[in-house]
């Protein structure tokens, strides 16, 4: 069962983000903020919001896999061949 709140601590480990990158979502209001007494807690609704709202990281590796799916129709050309004095013919 999801948490309906979590503790800005909690929120922030969830999130894997420091202080500073924390409550420049909350002030933003990317992150859905609630008082309960004194404390302060995240709504699990508005973390799971923000994660769905964030781009899909593509990373060099992830392209060039996918470069090499869509160019491996293509055998790579054949180096010349050497002679023994290290020429090539």
């Amino acid at each position: 069962m999801l948490k309906l709140l979590y503790t800005t601590a909690e929120a922030r480990l969830a999130l894997g983000v420091g202080c500073t990158k924390f409550y420049q979502l909350l002030n933003a209001g990317l992150l859905e903020g609630r008082r309960l007494g004194r404390r302060t807690y995240v709504t699990g609704s508005s973390l799971e919001a923000l994660v769905g709202s964030l781009e899909p990281a593509v990373t060099p590796t992830m392209l060039k896999a996918q470069h090499e799916k869509w160019a491996g129709q293509r055998k790579p050309r054949p180096k010349p061949q050497e002679n023994d004095s290290g020429a090539a013919k």
